[in-house]
């Protein structure tokens, strides 16, 4: 495979890690395994980025810039994620919302990210 190949895949996988920013599945463990998958994505195209780069200088550094903001967003909702999968006492408000126990502090989430304790309520 060619360097200007590596190029366009890059960015090619740039964009599809971003798939798990507009399509999340309805639970907490999905919707966690399916933003960590597309950290891994992201990784991918930034790494083939750098080695397309030589070729293809466009393609290359789109794939590396949204690759690296993929990354960074898909980050944020995995440790989003993990911090929602630890609240405890959830009550659903009725508005699409949901108030929960974290570390001490109320806080409101989206309801269909419920929790295991929620769920068998």
């Amino acid at each position: 495979m060619n360097k200007k190949s590596l190029a366009i895949a890059s960015l090619v996988l740039a964009i599809v890690s971003l798939i798990p920013l507009i399509l999340s599945p309805d639970t907490l463990s999905a919707a966690s395994t399916f933003a960590l998958i597309g950290v891994f994505i992201a990784i991918a195209a930034i790494v083939l980025g750098f080695i397309g780069k030589s070729a293809s200088k466009g393609f290359g550094i789109a794939g590396i810039v949204i690759g690296v903001i993929a990354a960074g967003l898909l980050g944020l909702a995995v440790l989003g994620f993990g911090a929602m999968k630890n609240a405890t006492n959830c009550v659903d408000l009725g508005n699409g919302m949901s108030k929960c126990e974290y570390a001490g502090q109320e806080l409101e989430m989206p309801t269909p990210y419920v929790t295991e304790e929620q769920k068998k309520k």
